[in-house]
């Protein structure tokens, strides 16, 4: 029993010290800015998109080409 015990207690310790390695030397995370990117909502279908991937036309936003011919036209920003 002190045998099975003992046993446990070291895979749990080598378990915790290789999340810990793991952790330690992950590289960090790509630069790009704060990471936050503005959502914008879809002047048709209120669906939210990233601004930088949004239509927008007028100082409206759209989700696609489609919804913003829909909506009013324009050039892609």
């Amino acid at each position: 029993m002190l045998r099975a015990l003992l046993a446990l207690l070291i895979i749990l310790a080598a378990g915790v010290a290789w999340r810990m390695l793991r952790v330690l030397t992950r590289p960090p995370p790509a630069a790009r800015g704060d990471g936050k990117v503005r959502m914008v909502k879809c002047a048709v279908c209120d669906l939210y998109v990233p601004e930088n991937e949004a239509e927008t036309d007028g100082g409206r936003f759209y989700c696609g080409p489609s919804h913003r011919l829909i909506g009013g036209g324009g050039e892609r920003k």
